[in-house]
């Protein structure tokens, strides 16, 4: 299934965000609370998605690419033989999550989360650094799903007066 819309994600905390997911019709499809050390708080989830794995996957979608498990959880710096980039891995939760970081930046550019051997997530971030990340693309290896995250920029216009 194909489903397009608009994903608002709310800072509640330093670490707590409230994400609301909603059509181009202006339908609310998910809204949750995630927690950096907790199980996602579902407020609302529409009937046909709501499935535990559906809301488990796509809040862990989400963490990955806002990096909320990442406040509380050490890292350990890693250089990339081939480029010469920083990665930086955490282990939340029995995952492996590797962010790749281009040196003297702050963002990363990839991300991927892993489970016992196996490769299950990957996000790549598209963007200039100055402004953040324009676009968001995650895939998952072993289950037919993929997210297109799209940043709305707003044009202001210029009246002369």
């Amino acid at each position: 299934n194909h489903l397009s819309g608009l994903m608002v994600v709310k800072p509640i905390g330093s670490d707590t965000f409230r994400v609301v997911m909603i059509t181009e019709t202006g339908l609310k499809i998910l809204d949750l609370e995630l927690f950096p050390d907790a199980a996602p708080r579902v407020h609302y989830i529409m009937d046909a998605m709501n499935r535990k794995m559906l809301v488990k996957t796509l809040s862990g979608d989400i963490r990955l690419v806002l990096m909320n498990h990442a406040h509380h959880e050490q890292s350990r710096f890693l250089t990339d033989k081939k480029t010469g980039n920083d990665i930086y891995n955490y282990k939340f939760q029995g995952r492996r999550f590797y962010y790749f970081m281009k040196k003297n930046e702050t963002l990363p550019y990839r991300a991927k989360q892993i489970r016992g051997i196996t490769n299950q997530v990957n996000a790549s971030f598209f963007g200039k650094i100055a402004t953040g990340p324009d676009s968001i693309f995650i895939s998952h290896q072993n289950i037919a799903l993929t997210v297109h995250l799209f940043r709305i920029i707003e044009e202001t216009s210029h009246v002369d007066e």
